[in-house]
């Protein structure tokens, strides 16, 4: 099938799938070790974006978004168990030092225990998830968009990340339903 018929048919469903993403591992903010493939296909629900932590325009915003989405995914059943990824585009400027400071700035709860990992790696590992994600360019050129999934139904899609934590919920609640 070729890309733009590919392209066609993920449109005509609802659902769009996990793109097919490298065997790497990364480094989190306490500098431990995660398979990429390990945490896309596990069975907790899933939140995906990319970030950096220089951004001083896109990235803040968001982060306290997806702060506030995790605060009310607290109350919410399908949902407390949800991980969010966030990855970094600056491999060469954010090491797990870096994103720990990071995590701090913005009172985040982090690790697999309080569902959340800020993700790093050398470039060699983070280029192709970019690349499979459709993330092109430098730090200063991500998409605003956050991947909601639920690996173990293979259901996925891709939201603004500007939407108010409400609204991100309902579509989150929807992808696990």
């Amino acid at each position: 099938m070729g890309p733009w018929l590919e392209a066609a048919a993920q449109l005509a469903t609802p659902w769009l799938r996990l793109p097919s993403t490298p065997d790497v591992a990364l480094r989190d903010q306490d500098d431990r070790v995660h398979r990429l493939p390990e945490l896309l296909t596990g069975d907790r629900p899933l939140a995906l974006q990319f970030f950096f932590t220089g951004c001083g325009a896109v990235c803040p915003p968001q982060t306290a978004i997806l702060r506030e989405l995790q605060r009310l995914n607290a109350n919410e059943p399908r949902l407390t168990r949800a991980l969010i990824l966030s990855i970094s585009v600056d491999p060469l400027g954010d090491g797990p030092r870096e994103l720990r400071r990071y995590a701090s700035r913005f009172d985040l709860a982090t690790g697999l225990d309080h569902g959340w990992l800020l993700l790093t790696g050398e470039p060699a590992r983070i280029t192709p998830v970019l690349s499979a994600f459709g993330v092109a360019g430098g730090p200063t050129d991500h998409p605003s968009l956050v991947w909601f999934g639920d690996p173990s139904r293979g259901r996925w899609t891709r939201v603004d990340g500007f939407a108010s934590p409400s609204q991100l919920q309902s579509r989150w609640r929807e992808v696990v339903s």
